[in-house]
């Protein structure tokens, strides 16, 4: 699936072509990987990539009907804890370990999380902040 056409449906709307089969949880999570990629050195917004991880998911993703299954998705790093990646609920200085529900559970493919307050120069990484980033690409 290209961007473009990545970008023209919603949520609902990319669950419901997985469930029909007309694309594939890992077309779609190529999609997610790549748009996050193209706008995250900019925004900066990233603060915990788990590309391997979801694309190994969206890879052994089974049909269900759920409506966001095979949906990638990103977390908000407050209160968004999914087992496996840590989380610092805006802090930079409470990074743990987040012992939260794993989300392919009910077919919910997270590729990351990103920070909770978007303005410029918040929560920012590259201001001598800790990246959580187990993965750079």
């Amino acid at each position: 699936m290209s961007f473009n056409e990545y970008a023209s449906f919603d949520g609902l709307a990319l669950g419901r072509m997985v469930r029909e089969l007309k694309v594939t949880p890992a077309e779609l999570m190529d999609a997610a990987i790549a748009r996050a990629e193209k706008h995250n050195a900019k925004l900066n917004a990233i603060v915990f990539k788990d590309y391997d991880r979801a694309r190994a998911t969206a890879r052994a993703h089974a049909a269900g009907d759920a409506p966001f299954a095979g949906v990638p998705l990103l977390l908000k790093d407050i209160m968004g804890d999914c087992a496996g990646m840590p989380t610092r609920s805006a802090c930079a200085f409470a990074a743990v370990q987040a012992v939260g529900a794993d989300p392919s559970d009910v077919g919910e493919m997270v590729l990351g999380a990103v920070k909770t307050d978007l303005r410029p120069g918040s929560n920012d990484v590259r201001k001598g902040r800790p990246n959580l980033s187990k993965q750079q690409s």
